[in-house]
């Protein structure tokens, strides 16, 4: 009898806990990597990852981020996505003040980057807009001068 309730049992816990047995289905995200780069003249470098899955009725799909650092907000360039379901890297390139008359606008440091990807879509047949399919906020860390 104890032998019957022990196989009981481990059918009721695999019943519970079902092992994987295809792969989960692929989902459009983004990511951020920790660190990004600011160089003396402003030039700002972000990276990460991201994947989309083919939807055929979106138009074209970009990575679009925003840095944040203390009281400033500014868009750091786009880059073109390929969605095929796999994870692809992206890297984004933009200029921001590294001075200002109160001072250093962008510095080495804590920051925040929002990073969306996004696609264009036709609303009413003619008009392209913005239609978010993933997105993170995460914090960085500018390394440079």
């Amino acid at each position: 009898m104890r032998m019957l309730g022990t196989v009981v049992g481990g059918i009721l816990v695999a019943a519970a806990f079902p092992v994987a047995t295809e792969a989960a289905e692929p989902y459009d995200s983004v990511s951020v990597q920790q660190y990004g780069h600011l160089a003396a003249d402003g030039l700002v470098t972000l990276s990460g990852t991201y994947r989309c899955i083919n939807d055929s009725g979106s138009g074209p799909v970009f990575v679009a981020t925003t840095l944040k650092q203390n009281s400033a907000s500014h868009s750091i360039g786009g880059s073109t996505a390929v969605c095929d379901g796999q994870e692809h890297p992206w890297t984004n390139t933009g200029k921001v003040d590294t001075r200002s008359t109160e001072g250093a606008v962008y510095a080495a440091g804590a920051a925040q980057v929002e990073a969306r990807l996004m696609s264009l879509r036709t609303a009413g047949g003619w008009l392209p807009l913005p239609h978010f399919l993933a997105g993170q906020e995460s914090p960085v860390t500018l390394v440079g001068p």
